[in-house]
């Protein structure tokens, strides 16, 4: 079991849907618009092999109306509304399925003390390349929300460092294509686990 919990998002084929799995993410989701977009239909398909990690559905464009019409249709518990644009959707549509709201890092401190108003699950952050210190968190210690940092290129043992220090929740991960149909190699993503599982929670 893992210490803390992970989002994997942007997952789009069945390598990536089971190899999450089975480590026992806590929420995958599934891209339903955008560059890297796969059909609602696909998405029910993958769903129907995977157990355990809670199931959600990504969208960086869509007006929220119009995922909410779509709902039913869709093989999901929860939602990852990825940009600042779905905050002022929000004010007008509430929803209330469990969702994630994915913004950079850099936010700004006026957008960052909204957030709190509409109640999400959590709040997965991007931070690019920049050094990541318990100071660059300072502007985030308003919301009380879970925060999720994406594990992009940063040292694992900071990252562990932050959680210990209770600035974030947990992390998240990306799914990325397959080399060829049916293979990928996971070196990457098993260090992030292997070293999770010498960790004990904080």
């Amino acid at each position: 079991m893992l210490p803390i919990p992970i989002v994997a998002s942007n997952i789009s084929h069945l390598t990536d849907a089971r190899y999450f799995a089975a480590w026992l993410v806590e929420w995958m989701s599934f891209p339903l618009d955008g560059p890297e977009a796969i059909r609602p239909q696909t998405a029910i398909q993958l769903a129907e092999w995977v157990e355990g990690p809670d199931l959600a559905a990504r969208y960086e464009m869509t007006a929220l109306d119009e995922i909410q019409e779509q709902w039913d249709t869709l093989p999901v518990q929860g939602l990852i509304l990825s940009g600042q644009h779905y905050l002022s959707q929000l004010a007008l549509h509430p929803v209330e399925q469990p969702y994630f709201l994915e913004l950079p890092l850099n936010t700004r401190p006026d957008v960052i003390r909204q957030i709190d108003h509409f109640s999400p699950q959590g709040v997965i952050l991007f931070a690019g390349d920049e050094p990541l210190t318990p100071k660059t968190f300072i502007p985030w210690s308003t919301c009380s929300c879970p925060i999720y940092l994406h594990v992009q290129k940063h040292n694992i043992e900071e990252l562990w460092t932050l959680v210990e220090r209770e600035i974030i929740s947990g992390w998240a991960v990306s799914g990325a294509g397959e080399e060829k149909v049916g293979f990928k190699s996971f070196d990457a993503q098993d260090e992030i686990y292997e070293f999770l599982l010498d960790r004990e929670t904080p």
